[in-house]
């Protein structure tokens, strides 16, 4: 029997979404695919002078690169498409608008912000006689738009604060401007950091010998020692009243701890249990974590 039309459409729409995840086109075995990422211009007021919010956008665009896991639209193509399509890139334009522009640029997801504080101290005098220091603060309200929805997937306040130490014939503005480098940068890897989180979670892909590797690699928030909580992917979890879906129960299938970060992934020793390839992992917290042992028994359930 011929299938009729709409059976045909119904059964590529299926197909098309089964190769997407979480916005981002899903890749074969053959080939990598990473989402496309835009990184829009910062929003700041008038009175933050010292900010330069350019370098702002381009701490993070070099951020995102630097995790190996997004490809960063090119700064001038989209400055070119946003005089074109003539779109504002202030965090408050609504759903819509930065579905189309996403769209046009072919990104998956836009990166928004606005500077929300940008501090340089008067400078402190600093005890016997050893100089000066200004403490700079930055803060930024960073939103990520996932493009094929125009919802926001991600709002994060990421903030740095760096004191600028000044001594003998040290240049005091100088100072300050590294200073104010430092915690724009403190804060990108804050705010990418959390983006990663929500885009491409931390999951292990191959586990053998005692040890586990993770789909993580350098600037990616990941360090030496730190401990990782990892579980297994239960049932689908409904909302009866909307029928949206809530993600996945999960079980506790061990914990880990980084030994190596390496460029594109990250080595794990497992500590406790039998963690598997697919298993998610989380940090731990090491002051409720359960003795290396085994002993003690503790029941987790996460949604």
């Amino acid at each position: 029997m011929r299938a009729d039309r709409s059976t045909i459409a119904v059964m590529f729409a299926t197909a098309l979404l089964a190769t997407w995840r979480c916005g981002c086109p899903i890749a074969s075995a053959q080939e990598s695919t990473k989402c496309a990422v835009a990184v829009l211009p910062f929003d700041a007021p008038s009175d933050t002078p010292s900010l330069d919010v350019a370098a702002l956008r381009d701490a993070f665009s070099r951020v995102l690169t630097d995790t190996h896991k997004f490809v960063v639209v090119d700064r001038s193509r989209l400055d070119r498409a946003r005089q074109e399509q003539k779109f504002s890139h202030s965090a408050q334009v609504d759903a819509a608008t930065r579905t189309r522009f996403g769209k046009f640029v072919g990104a998956q997801y836009l990166v928004l912000g606005i500077v929300t504080d940008d501090s340089v101290s008067r400078p402190e005098e600093l005890p016997y006689g050893a100089g000066t220091a200004r403490t700079v603060h930055v803060s930024v309200e960073v939103q990520v738009v996932r493009v094929s929805t125009g919802q926001i997937v991600s709002a994060r306040n990421a903030s740095a604060t760096v004191s600028a130490r000044v001594t003998g014939a040290d240049s005091g503005e100088q100072k300050t401007r590294k200073a104010l480098e430092e915690a724009i940068q403190q804060v990108a890897n804050d705010a990418v950091v959390a983006m990663v989180d929500v885009v491409y979670p931390l999951k292990i892909v191959d586990a053998s010998d005692g040890s586990v590797r993770l789909n993580r690699g350098r600037g990616a928030g990941l360090e030496v020692g730190t401990a990782l909580r990892c579980f297994s992917e239960g049932r689908k979890l409904i909302d009866p009243d909307t029928g949206e879906s809530l993600g996945n129960s999960e079980a506790p299938s061990g914990r880990v701890r980084v030994t190596e970060v390496l460029p594109k992934i990250t080595v794990a020793k497992v500590l406790q249990g039998t963690p598997g390839e697919g298993d998610t992992c989380r940090p731990a917290d090491e002051g409720t974590e359960q003795p290396e042992d085994g002993s003690g028994t503790k029941s987790i359930h996460s949604y």
